[in-house]
């Protein structure tokens, strides 16, 4: 056998070998994070983590040894990485992490989320992190810190060893000074650096007359329908509880309309609605049993009109932007709502229950037609790409995904249904986003997180400011850059402004603006700078190859490419010059006249 087609061959694979591969050469920078651990004999103690970050990368956690982190743990870091690539709109996956433990045979638990966020949320900002100031705390949805156990020895720890502070969640056992409770991890990410996460943005000057105007019309809508009930049953004569609570409501509703705040008068005149038709249904089952049936039937049907209008405005919506998605989602929210009620209805016995939840059923129908109607009041702007849906359905998801696997190793969340999944890019889409507001208010209506974990602050009378003040600022922040306004937290806020000088207790409106934080946060999901799919990649990258070697491997695969040739048509060495010549024009470059010579 010839050898030389061989090594001509070994020739030109050797150059292309600089061009396939992956290019291995990585920049990498090591932290040090003093981790606040408790050991097996309830003392406090620090464990020295190190985590070196290396660029470029794919968003691989590598732990060293393997099982130096618990599953649980290494969930806390995956959520960190997660929701401080929102907060910062720098995508996590560009960088590689790898995990070292030092002192420990393994770290167990969760208590380390709010470390490890505050630590990546420094490090995609491209900031220095202390390793003299540490944090313990699990995470709520939206970034609300929760309480997690042995915080004074662990501060007692954090003295010992010399750090100067610990961040944490708000505890009434606590009053050594370096220890700083926080609300969220936006507070505590400020303690550490010393600086603002969000620039100076005022809410109040948010402004949207559209949506002012539209709310005005939703609520005479509820304002008209319940007068004609109160109307119809005033000349009947009929009074119940039911209608006694319709007109108070009525007159309040008229009171926060004269005051402009038409969202707040739309939902208590919503409320109006349903206790009217309550009394109207109790009317007349008492009074004509055909009637109230022929009402049940037209609720039902009502609830199935609007369960059909909606998913076709969905599945025919031409412009995908977050302003729309919000819409849709509280639409699909309040008919499920009604859908539910309506269930729970035909399953009772109970007559007043029966009532209440048709009548429920009712309303819930009508405030679901006037969010997908809220569509029409805007313009059709900032347009996301259908062919960019994909893209950010896969964010929310993985928001999604990485919460619930979280919040399950804590047994606070335990068999939460999957996402429906259509095929529509947009409508999944839309189901994702009310499913990750779902899975909020299942855990901040479940005592275990709730009343253990963030309720027992809940006392300090600065609470609800600052939920109300970080709302503000997360919304404003994240609004500005979508440059789109999401209508349902702007309406919401005003509707939990307006409920906190009423008289109603405060762990419903504690929730509820724990609620919207996890949900203005899910939003964030549109801030991250669209994904760019990485080329070909390279053993030898070929942007930081010198410019000296470029001829080198030019003659290396010129010259197994002629071997190659001469070995197959048995040409002689001149004729084969002359053949290059004609076929590759003259050049200035010498080092190509240069080939044709040596040839």
């Amino acid at each position: 056998m010839k050898l030389t087609p061989i090594i001509a061959l070994l020739m030109c694979l050797t150059t292309a070998l600089a061009g396939v591969g992956e290019y291995s050469a990585q920049e990498s920078s090591t932290f040090k994070l003093s981790l606040l651990a408790i050991d097996n004999e309830g003392r406090g103690r620090i464990v020295d983590v190190y985590i070196t970050v290396s660029t470029p990368g794919k968003g691989i956690v590598t732990i060293i040894p393997s099982n130096a982190f618990s599953q649980d743990t290494l969930l806390s870091f995956k959520l960190a990485l997660v929701y401080s690539s929102l907060l910062t709109g720098e995508d996590y996956k560009r960088l590689d992490y790898t995990i070292s433990v030092q002192g420990i045979a393994q770290v167990e638990g969760t208590s380390a989320t709010l470390l490890f966020t505050v630590f990546a949320i420094s490090l995609l900002r491209n900031e220095s992190f202390d390793s003299l100031k540490s944090a313990t705390g699990i995470i709520g949805p939206g970034g609300i810190v929760g309480r997690v156990g042995g915080i004074p020895q662990k501060v007692d720890a954090a003295k010992s060893s010399g750090l100067k502070l610990v961040a944490g969640p708000f505890t009434a056992n606590i009053t050594d000074e370096i220890y700083q409770p926080v609300l969220t991890v936006f507070q505590a990410y400020e303690k550490f650096s010393e600086t603002r996460l969000f620039p100076e943005l005022n809410y109040e000057n948010i402004y949207s007359p559209s949506l002012s105007t539209y709310f005005e019309e939703v609520w005479m809508n509820f304002y008209n329908k319940t007068s004609i009930i109160v109307e119809l049953l005033n000349k009947s004569m009929w009074v119940d509880s039911f209608f006694e609570n319709s007109l108070n409501l009525l007159n309040l509703s008229t009171k926060y309309a004269e005051e402009r705040h038409y969202y707040t008068a739309s939902s208590i005149a919503f409320q109006a609605y349903y206790h009217g038709y309550s009394s109207l249904l109790n009317y007349s089952y008492h009074t004509s049993p055909h009637d109230f049936d022929n009402n049940v039937t037209s609720i039902r049907e009502r609830v199935e009109e609007t369960r059909m209008l909606i998913e076709e405005k969905i599945q025919l919506e031409t412009c995908y932007n977050p302003l729309i998605i919000d819409l849709y989602v509280n639409a699909l929210k309040r008919i499920e709502e009604s859908e539910e009620a309506l269930r729970a209805a035909d399953e009772s016995v109970d007559l007043i229950y029966r009532i209440g939840n048709y009548s429920y059923s009712l309303a819930r129908a009508e405030t679901s037609l006037a969010w997908v109607n809220a569509v029409n009041a805007y313009e059709r702007r900032n347009c996301i790409a259908s062919s960019m849906l994909n893209t950010y359905l896969a964010r929310i998801r993985e928001l999604l995904s990485t919460s619930i696997s979280y919040y399950e190793a804590m047994s606070y969340l335990i068999g939460f249904p999957p996402v429906p999944y259509t095929g529509n890019s947009f409508l999944d889409l839309v189901y994702t986003f009310k499913a990750f507001e779902e899975m909020t208010e299942q855990l901040y209506y479940n005592p275990a997180l709730i009343r253990n974990e963030i309720f027992p602050a809940l006392n300090h009378p600065s609470i609800k400011e600052s939920l109300f003040n970080s709302l503000k600022t997360i919304s404003i922040y994240v609004m500005s850059k979508l440059g789109l306004l999401i209508p349902s937290i702007i309406t919401m806020i005003e509707f939990l402004t307006d409920a906190s000088t009423m008289d109603q207790r405060t762990d419903p409106l504690i929730i509820q603006l724990m609620i919207l934080h996890a949900y203005a946060y899910s939003f964030l999901v549109f801030t991250l700078p669209y994904t760019v799919e990485q080329g070909p990649t390279y053993l030898f990258d070929p942007t930081v190859i010198s410019s000296s070697l470029i001829p080198f491997l030019v003659i290396l695969c010129m010259t197994g490419f002629s071997l190659i040739l001469l070995s197959l048509s048995r040409i002689s060495i001149k004729e084969y010059q002359l053949r290059l010549r004609g076929f590759f024009p003259q050049s200035g470059n010498s080092w190509f006249n240069h080939i044709c010579e040596v040839f």
